[in-house]
């Protein structure tokens, strides 16, 4: 990932987890038999330090050959991003429009859950995304969650190294970055509001 000093977030140790535990939607992307292959899959924040990753596949998905084969993987999560406009800047004749976004790249080697692991997580998963009262594995008739599972593959990526980038305005001088912030601010469009609050969070 091409990461400028200025938009590293390196340093933003709770920032890179917040932004994988709220956009936990991530791409994962492998090298299989000399092809890419790229998935797309819901995983959790297992554990922080040293930082470990959590989630599932069909066993049909050939991400699951990775997973078998304990292959390496590169994670990409997707945070808040916005459109920036070049009429929002103080000489907006002088500027073109941009993109403002918040990644983060994980890599790092996959290992497969044993049953016990896979349902620990399907439980982890659910806590994580249910509300109360909502599904959990105690739900489904045993016979049918164990044909469920048979179904499926339930990995752990050990992570071994992370980067975030937070491209958020900084380099731009202080009248155009709260420029940005406030028509951004000022946007009915929900994303927008992600952005200005995540540019407020990182002054």
């Amino acid at each position: 990932m091409y990461l400028p000093r200025t938009f590293d977030g390196a340093a933003h140790r709770e920032l890179t987890l917040s932004l994988m535990r709220t956009h936990p939607l991530a791409t994962v992307i492998a090298q299989i038999d000399g092809e890419l292959e790229v998935a797309h899959v819901p995983l959790l924040v297992a554990h922080e330090e040293p930082l470990r990753l959590s989630g599932h596949v069909a066993r049909a998905n050939p991400i699951a050959k990775h997973v078998l084969s304990e292959g390496a993987v590169t994670v990409v999560f997707h945070g808040p991003e916005a459109y920036v406009s070049a009429a929002w800047y103080a000489e907006p004749a002088l500027q073109v429009p941009t993109w403002n976004y918040a990644v983060v790249h994980a890599r790092g080697r996959l290992e497969r859950l044993d049953d016990d692991g896979l349902r620990a997580q399907l439980d982890d998963m659910a806590r994580a995304f249910e509300t109360e009262g909502g599904w959990s594995t105690a739900l489904p008739e045993p016979a049918f969650l164990a044909e469920l599972r048979g179904a499926i593959v339930g990995f752990t990526v050990h992570v071994d190294d992370v980067k975030t980038k937070v491209k958020m305005s900084q380099n731009r001088s202080a009248e155009d970055h709260a420029r940005v912030l406030d028509a951004l601010a000022a946007s009915s469009r929900a994303r927008d509001g992600e952005v200005a609050a995540l540019m407020r969070r990182i002054e």
